[in-house]
């Protein structure tokens, strides 16, 4: 029954929440035990098993180990027997409900099919990766003629079939490509045109050479790189809805094509957000040829404004510069000429130019361009060959004509700028435009065609956070489609019920017209509204939303938003979406403003020209006003009646994930566009009727068994599908002519029936197959005991018995010899191992004792070297004595013979005193060096030592290993003794068994009965040793193992040391080197100064006795002699530092190669604390030579003091009038000495005098800070207590003028300056007026603290003397004794006279009250 007449009338529309199929029964039966699919926060939907149900409630065990509890009716049953890698057809599922199509179309994504069948429905899953051998010429040729549904899903087959059903029927065919922004709308539009180029191509050609098929294809470029742009959710999104019309002959060829456009996205050519970016040609400009970008004078994208309005500036694998190329390609091959494509990217650029623009404030609210923006402003009137002074006037000014004049209004910047970007969208709009005509004029339009296919590609179902008037009309655009997707669907299944000649009803599905009739009815739907608002002028967005609140505030598919006043939101099929309305009056508006029209009429460029050709008087007053959304609207109508006269085919494109990246399928993300692309509505309208159809082949050859009696006869296929169905108790169902048609539900009751069948099938199964095995275990035994009954009648020969006994023996033997082949294996193996292991720690031990016997040859020869050395310096220093000695005695005797040179030579033996000390000194310092590196050695040793313990300890283990392996080997003999001796008597005991029964002594049955339980226990026997066996090997292995640990650990601990010791011999062996060269130098230039010195004493002697001279080189000797002392210095500096980095060097090893051992913190304590004591000796050097330098300072003063004596003129010394003796230059050198420690002592008793100062000045400092503390909050609490006072004496005066009989609640509190000089008389005269209110009642009232002001009145406790002086006093309340006592008259003259002391300082008191109470105070 078809529906002909009446759209809605025959639709009877429900309500159902998206994703839930609300048809009874549509779970079938749920037991326990069966595979069901339940909601899952996550995962959308997740497989399980039932393990319990408890009224309407289940548990269910998901795949990953979870335990869930979920409701009955909110779970499906999963088909166990579906194909692993999913079905090409969703209808072939056999429970066709959202978790299997959702499962469905994962799997098959899995292994990257990506198109899937839902009936006549395409599903194409974006891959985000390409796919090879997918769409090649091969693939086009094998889907070229065949049917839907024979070869794999793809968009071929769909191409194909509506290019047959055009061929052979007639009947113009559309496709419709959905699916959100991202989901690959656009990449099988061309895939789509490219296959129907393939099967109509060569029909003509252009004049030029240029077939129609390839401006078709070429034309996709250039309406990408102007109309598609970088969204959040996708690289290339179409901004615009385009319908490709593909014309054909008569021959199936193609002849014509044409293009249209819907709603390009205007705005984004003025504004984007972030991390969108602009129409693709801006960036395609600036990527231009470096000739270009001079001649337009363009740059960066972030220079311009249009584009650094977002960060994102390039695409990740995308090459501007050659996709800028290929579009100029795609324009000369639709026929786009040369001259007319520079003058299209002269308006890029000019719209570029025109947005960094930039308006200043003028003269009466007017505005003008900026100087910085002057540049931009003179090459957009350069680009659009206009005149400058008419841009300006059409940016900052407007003309308003009225009847009586025309007036010039001039603008301010903001709409000054607001007239900028208008001018930027229109110009814009006009150049798509033009290129969409003039793409379709190139490719040329077939006027005769009867047929054509038209490709619909337009966006997707859009809700982003911000939704403005284009999600608004892309949404309205959604639900036309989404109604023509619904009515599609509804008569494939009549046609399909039809086709299969079943009784069928009305089937409910969601309507969407309620929608439809809120946006577009007149003359109350929302664009009637919204065109009404924008004719009104002083119309505003939120008088607009204010309408529609009123309009709408019954409609269910309208909400008012609670904390917005402009908002609304509209509930869509696909879901709720809040708009913003705060632009949609001005997006609504299509006019364009007269002087824009005027400017760009007027230009010199023809292609400017030609965008804006100029308007009669009278169109131009019936254009006045122009609405988008009206126009959209009416292209929308037309649209839909193009898709009415046509066959339509749908693909619905998928996003499996929101990152782009392949390989990854949200289950979430994909769930919400199949509700939003209307398949999962399909699947519910499919659901509505018979969900569930089967060919009766497959039908029968599942469901036979649930009665299996049909097959006893030969029954027709739909009479047997029958039977099985009336068998199951079954209603509702539908036979056909070659299907099963089945309700929601009913294939879920057959499966349980089914796998019932079958449980209790396998049952009987196994019931028959234990019988048989029992039976045959019976029959067996039965002639066992028969063989055994007729052997023990003697009807057998015993031979037989003898040679199965030998048998027996002759196996035992060949066990016993492969047992002893296999125990001598394992002993050799076992023996290799210990003789490795015993090889190894041979190794190791010698090259130990090599170590060590090194370790002490080196000892020995440092000690030897060092003897050598003690002579050879013992020599040297004799010999160097013997001969001062002689020098001495010669000098000393010439002396005495002719002048008095003892002093002289008291002097020089001074000098040589001190060069024995200095030498005396190195040589301590040489021993003090071999002491401390045979403390190294001694530490390396002890650290070998214990090495070597540890070996020892090793080699202990190693022992015992090997003693409990031999031990081992004796239990194991001891054992195979006692079993070979077990086998041999349980042999002889048989032997004998067998001969008295061979003489008729004992009963053949009982003997091979006993033969069966020796073999038997042999068996066991034979199982225990071997299982002892192997535990012995595994604990052989283990104590092996351990052993070579251990045995590793000491090796590679070794081989530590023995670096490190090698390390501090080279060092050693080195420094000990440095030091004789350095030694042997010094002595060498010693012994030629002092052979010098004494040549030249001679020489003197000889008659060149001029002591001047004589001064003179004793001077330069001196001088020498301190070069040399501060180069022992320096060298004992150098050697220290190099002992130093020994020792650090040696201490790092040590912790790099010995940190598992307990041994490296103590070597590593030790080096710390000698490198400690190198330290404290190399301070002691310091000081040393300190000393030596106040030493030759005094040997400085000492020449003078001789030279002075001598009377010789040195370079730096003046003469002197007289020269001393030797023991007056004594008596001087004491008395500096003593100047000097006295100088010594004074300075440190300063310094000691300035340290006590300092700290004293702390103290001080600490205390000051602790007053000023103390002092800062006294004062406050006394200023706290001075407002008190002050409050209480205005309550007293309050009280005071009151009638006199009104008695008080507290006693007055007066201000006592007693301390005060200044006012003593008047405090005396109050304190005496006020005594009998404030007198204490306490006899130690005289004990208040002093610190508490004396205003407080005294407390009337015995300890009054511990009132805290830092917190306001409380007002005591009255006694009755002190209320008895008052005098009336009193109060009232104390207040009196306190009033006239307060009046006379009131001007002072009223100005600064803390300062009165400080002078109080």
């Amino acid at each position: 029954m078809l529906v002909t007449s009446g759209r809605r009338r025959s639709l009877r529309l429900i309500a159902i929440t998206a994703g839930e199929f609300d048809i009874d029964g549509m779970q079938g039966e749920i037991n326990v035990g069966t595979h069901v699919w339940v909601g899952d926060p996550d995962l959308a939907w997740t497989d399980g098993i039932v393990v319990n149900i408890e009224g309407d409630e289940a548990e269910i065990q998901t795949s990953d180990g979870r335990m869930v509890v979920s409701n009955l009716s909110k779970m499906h049953p999963k088909d166990l027997e579906a194909p692993g890698g999913g079905v090409d057809d969703m209808t072939k599922l056999a429970y066709l409900h959202e978790p299997a199509v959702l499962h469905n179309l994962a799997t098959r994504y899995g292994v990257n099919e990506i198109y899937t069948y839902s009936g006549d429905i395409l599903i194409a899953v974006n891959p985000f990766q390409g796919l090879s051998n997918v769409y090649d010429a091969c693939v086009m040729e094998k889907y070229k003629g065949a049917a839907l549904g024979e070869l794999s899903p793809h968009v071929f087959a769909i191409a194909d079939i509506a290019y047959r059903e055009m061929i052979n029927e007639g009947k113009s065919n559309s496709i419709l490509v959905s699916g959100e922004s991202g989901a690959g709308k656009t990449e099988t539009t061309k895939m789509l045109m490219r296959y129907l180029a393939y099967l109509g191509g060569h029909a003509g050609t252009a004049a030029d050479g240029r077939t129609i098929e390839k401006q078709v294809l070429e034309s996709n470029p250039v309406l990408e790189a102007f109309g598609n742009a970088k969204t959040v959710r996708n690289n290339n999104s179409s901004r615009f809805g385009k319908f490709v019309e593909i014309q054909f002959d008569n021959h199936g060829r193609i002849s014509g094509a044409a293009i249209r456009t819907y709603l390009l996205e205007r705005s984004r050519v003025c504004q984007i957000s972030d991390p969108e970016r602009n129409f693709h040609c801006f960036y395609l400009l600036c990527a231009a040829p470096q000739e270009e970008i001079e001649r337009y004078k363009l740059g960066d994208p972030k220079s311009f404004h249009y584009l650094n309005q977002s960060s994102c500036h390039e695409l990740v694998g995308v090459n501007d510069s050659h996709d800028y190329l290929a579009t100029r390609k795609a324009m000369d091959i639709v026929g786009i000429k040369r001259e007319e494509q520079d003058a299209i990217f002269r308006i890029v650029a000019a719209i570029l130019h025109l947005g960094n623009i930039d308006f200043a404030k003028g003269e009466d609210d007017s505005s003008v361009v900026k100087d910085e923006s002057e540049f931009h402003f003179r090459m957009t009137a350069e680009l659009l060959m206009c005149d400058h002074q008419a841009l300006q006037n059409a940016l900052c000014k407007r003309v308003m004509v009225t009847p009586e004049e025309i007036i010039m209004k001039s603008l301010n910047p903001d709409a000054a700028a607001i007239s900028r970007d208008g001018l930027a969208k229109t110009i814009y709009s006009r150049l798509f435009g033009w290129l969409v005509d003039k793409i379709n004029a190139s490719i040329g339009q077939d006027c005769h065609s009867q047929s054509l296919i038209g490709v619909l590609d337009i966006y997707g179902f859009e809700s982003f956070k911000t939704n403005s008037f284009e999600q608004f009309c892309i949404n309205f655009t959604n639900e036309k489609l989404q109604q023509h997707f619904n009515q599609h669907v509804f008569k494939l299944e009549q046609a399909e019920y039809r086709n299969e000649e079943i009784y069928w009803s009305y089937v409910d599905f969601v309507d969407n017209q309620d929608v439809l009739d809120l946006i577009e009815k007149k003359p109350t739907g929302i664009i009637s509204l919204l065109d009404e608002a924008c004719m009104f002028p002083k119309s505003t967005h939120e008088t607009f939303a204010q309408k529609l609140y009123q309009t709408f505030k019954d409609n269910k598919r309208f909400i008012k938003p609670k904390l917005t006043r402009a908002d609304f939101t509209i509930v869509h099929y696909a879901g709720e979406v809040q708009y913003q309305s705060d632009q949609f009056l001005d997006k609504n508006k299509d006019y364009i403003v007269p002087e824009h029209q005027d400017l760009l009429s007027a230009s010199r460029c023809s292609f400017v020209a030609c965008l804006f050709p100029s308007l009669s008087e009278e169109t131009a007053k019936s254009s006045k006003f122009s609405s988008i959304g009206s126009r959209f609207k009416l292209q929308l109508q037309q649209l839909m009646d193009t898709l009415n006269s046509t066959e339509p085919h749908y693909i619905r494109c998928v996003k499996p994930n929101s990152e782009l990246k392949p390989a990854i399928f949200e289950n979430v993300n994909v769930l919400q566009q199949l509700r939003s692309c209307g398949v999962l509505e399909a699947i519910r309208v499919k659901c509505a009727g018979f969900p569930t159809r089967r060919s009766f082949s497959e039908f029968l050859r599942r469901f036979t068994l649930l009665a299996p009696e049909i097959l006893q006869e030969n029954y027709e296929e739909n009479v047997a599908c029958k039977w099985i169905l009336e068998k199951a108790g079954l209603t509702g169902y539908q036979i056909g002519k070659t299907k099963v048609f089945l309700r929601g539900g009913q294939m879920a009751e057959l499966d349980t029936r089914r796998v019932k069948v079958l449980g209790q099938s396998a049952t009987v199964i196994q019931k028959q197959i234990r019988r048989h095995i029992a039976r045959r275990h019976y029959i067996i035994m039965k002639r066992a005991s028969i063989r055994i009954q007729a052997n023990w009648r003697g009807k057998l020969c015993l031979g037989r018995l003898a040679r199965e006994l030998y048998q027996n023996i002759r196996r035992d033997a060949a066990a016993v010899k492969i047992q002893k082949n296999l125990l001598k294996q394992l002993a050799r193996k076992r023996y290799n191992i210990i003789r490795s292991a015993a090889i190894v720690l041979q190794t190791g031990l010698r090259s130990m004792a090599a170590h060590n016997e090194l370790l002490f040859r080196v000892k020995v020869q440092g000690q030897s070297a060092t003897i050598i050395q003690k002579q050879i310096r013992r020599h040297i220093a004799r010999r160097h004595y013997i001969i001062m000695k002689r020098a001495s005695t010669r000098i000393q005797a010439n002396w005495r013979g002719t002048l008095c040179l003892g002093r002289l030579a008291r002097e020089l033996y001074q000098n040589i005193k001190r060069d024995a000390a200095a030498v005396k000194i190195q040589k301590n310092l040489c021993r003090e060096v071999a002491r401390r590196r045979y403390n190294i050695v001694r530490s390396a040793a002890i650290v070998l030592q214990t090495g070597l313990r540890s070996m020892a300890a090793r080699n202990e283990l190693l022992f015992r290993v090997k003693v409990q392996g031999q031990s081992a080997t004796v239990i194991q003999k001891q054992i195979r003794r006692h079993t070979a001796r077990r086998h041999y008597i349980i042999m002889k005991w048989a032997s004998t068994r067998i001969q008295a029964n061979w003489r008729g002594k004992l009963c053949l049955g009982r003997l091979a009965r006993e033969l069966y339980q020796n073999t038997k226990r042999d068996a066991a026997a034979v199982k225990i040793q071997k299982n002892l066996r192997r535990q012995l090997a595994r604990k052989r292995y283990n104590i092996v193992r351990s052993a070579a640990i251990v045995l590793q650990t000491a090796l590679r601990s070794m081989a530590a040391r023995n670096e490190l010791l090698f390390r501090v011999k080279v060092q050693g062996q080195s420094a000990t080197v440095i030091q004789k060269q350095i030694r042997k130098r010094i002595a060498r230039r010693h012994y030629i100064i002092m052979k010098w010195a004494s040549i030249r004493i001679q020489a003197n002697w000889r008659g060149k006795f001029c002591l001047g001279r004589l001064a003179r080189e004793l001077y330069q000797n001196v001088k020498r002699d301190a070069a040399a002392v501060k180069i022992q210095k320096n060298l004992r500096r150098h050697l220290s530092r190099k002992r130093y980095d020994i020792v650090r060097h040696a201490a790092i090893v040590l912790q790099t190669g010995l940190r598992s051992m307990a041994a490296c913190n103590e070597l590593l304590f030790r080096v710390r604390t000698r490198a400690t004591t190198i330290v404290q000796d190399e301070r002691e050097t310091d000081k040393i030579e300190t000393e030596e330098s106040t030493i030759l300072e005094s040997e400085k003063e000492l020449v003078s003091v001789v030279a002075g004596e001598h009377n010789v003129v040195f370079p730096f010394f003046q003469e002197t009038s007289s020269p001393p003796t030797i023991a007056t230059l004594a008596a001087q050198v004491q008395k500096l000495k003593v100047l000097l420690l006295a100088e010594k002592r004074r300075a440190d008793e300063s310094e000691r005098k300035l340290d006590e100062t300092k700290q004293l000045s702390e103290k001080r400092g600490k205390k000051l800070e602790e007053t000023e503390n103390r002092v800062y909050k006294l004062q406050d609490s006394l200023n706290r207590l001075l407002y008190s006072m002050s409050d209480q004496f205005s309550q007293l005066k309050s009280i005071l003028q009151s009638p006199p009989r009104t008695t008080s609640t507290s006693q007055p509190i007066v201000r006592d300056n007693s301390s005060s000089s200044d006012n003593s008389s008047s405090s005396s005269s109050n304190s005496s007026s006020l005594s009998p209110t404030l007198a204490p009642t306490s006899d130690n009232a005289s004990a208040v603290d002093s610190s508490s002001p004396p205003s407080t009145p005294a407390p009337t406790s015995a300890n009054a003397s511990a009132v805290d002086s830092s917190s306001p006093p409380p007002t005591p309340a009255p006694t009755s004794a002190n209320s008895s006592n008052v005098d009336p008259t009193a109060i009232e003259k104390g207040v009196q006279n306190h009033s006239a002391t307060e009046s006379a300082g009131s001007e002072k008191w009223e100005s600064d009250k803390e300062g009165a109470f400080d002078d109080y105070f």
